[in-house]
């Protein structure tokens, strides 16, 4: 989100910017996120990009960090960056491009969630908020609570 008047600085420098670094991280063409993108919008019926503005302009794609373990949970942080249902026609990709893998562990787990109405998705909606809580108790729950990933 941007805030206050560095809209105009965000849009005009920081978008450019963190596009430039990243392609130049990736050897000077197009990182690992273009691509991903280009492969999303190829195959989404209505095709895939970085949010944008009441303006037009395109949003920073992707989030940068740095992950240094151990973490604080050794079975991983179950979690979900985004928590709204998809539709055929909107939602939100998430995915993890990693620069260095550790030599053990790290794996992806993925569990089988599905939801044939908005109605089951918002009766189990007190589970699934925890889906975006770093508590140690809400996420011994789910782990409780979901099926084996």
């Amino acid at each position: 989100a941007v805030g206050g008047g560095d809209a105009e600085r965000y849009f005009s420098e920081d978008v450019a910017a963190a596009r430039a670094w990243l392609r130049d991280a990736c050897g000077g063409g197009a990182s690992t996120l273009d691509l991903l993108r280009a492969e999303l919008d190829d195959h989404w019926p209505h095709g895939c990009s970085a949010a944008r503005d009441e303006k037009g302009r395109p949003h920073h794609a992707g989030l940068g960090r740095v992950m240094a373990g151990p973490t604080r949970w050794a079975d991983g942080f179950v979690h979900v960056d985004e928590l709204a249902p998809c539709s055929p026609a909107k939602g939100h990709f998430s995915a993890n491009v990693y620069l260095r893998l550790p030599e053990a562990g790290g794996d992806l787990e993925l569990w089988p969630l599905a939801f044939k109405s908005r109605w089951q998705f918002y009766a189990n909606a007190h589970t699934l908020s925890k889906l975006v809580d770093i508590d140690e108790a809400a996420q011994q729950e789910l782990r409780a609570r979901l099926p084996p990933p």
